[in-house]
């Protein structure tokens, strides 16, 4: 099946488990052929919203950093508060978050960019 992270193809509350490693941080900057949105990452996190049954999981991953931040024609970074803000309506199961080689149970803000490795579970 081919789709779009901005527009599934799939039918609201119809998904059980989906997973994005290393992708919404990418969406909506037109590295990939994509348009450029500057909502492009919340439009594609309001999208496993959309589309995960109530109870269902996702594993995500994205870049964190101090703050929000465009790392020119690569990525995005944002701040852990932004980003608990735009999951809102997940509970948080599990996370873990790498820095360097690095990997820590908990967030430590002094350490600049990393990876944050989320298990989420939607909530009723």
């Amino acid at each position: 099946m081919k789709g779009d992270m901005l527009s599934l193809p799939f039918r609201d509350n119809s998904v059980d488990f989906i997973s994005s490693l290393c992708v919404i941080e990418h969406i909506g900057l037109g590295r990939y052929g994509d348009k450029i949105d500057p909502d492009g990452s919340e439009k594609a996190i309001k999208q496993i919203k959309r589309i995960l049954r109530p109870l269902g999981i996702a594993l995500i991953s994205v870049h964190i950093d101090q703050r929000n931040k465009v790392y020119f024609n690569a990525h995005r970074a944002f701040s852990m508060e932004y980003l608990r803000s735009i999951i809102d309506g997940f509970k948080i199961i599990d996370q873990k978050f790498l820095y360097g080689e690095d990997l820590y149970e908990t967030y430590i803000r002094e350490k600049g960019f990393g990876t944050v490795y989320l298990c989420l579970q939607k909530m009723v």
